[in-house]
């Protein structure tokens, strides 16, 4: 669950930044045999969509160069290291 809730949160305008941290239970990769996270790395990358707001917009961890927003693309992927 959210921490802000699950209402949407109100757009602001301006100069601000943020912040997230997301935890993925390791049920998520149910496809794969993960015996431990620690030492793996592996490739993924992280979206956020505005797309309903009043400027569209999209942002991604690593950067997507394709001419439409396509962020399940593995060649764009960043690599992620679990120490």
């Amino acid at each position: 669950m959210a921490s802000a809730g699950k209402k949407p949160v109100k757009e602001t305008k301006g100069k601000f930044s943020w912040t997230i941290t997301i935890a993925i239970p390791p049920d998520v990769f149910f496809r794969h045999v993960i015996k431990e996270f620690k030492g793996q790395t592996f490739r993924a990358n992280f979206y956020k969509c505005g797309d309903k707001l009043s400027v569209p917009h999209y942002v991604t961890w690593n950067r997507v160069e394709t001419q439409k927003p396509d962020f399940h693309r593995p060649e764009y992927f960043g690599s992620l290291k679990f120490i």
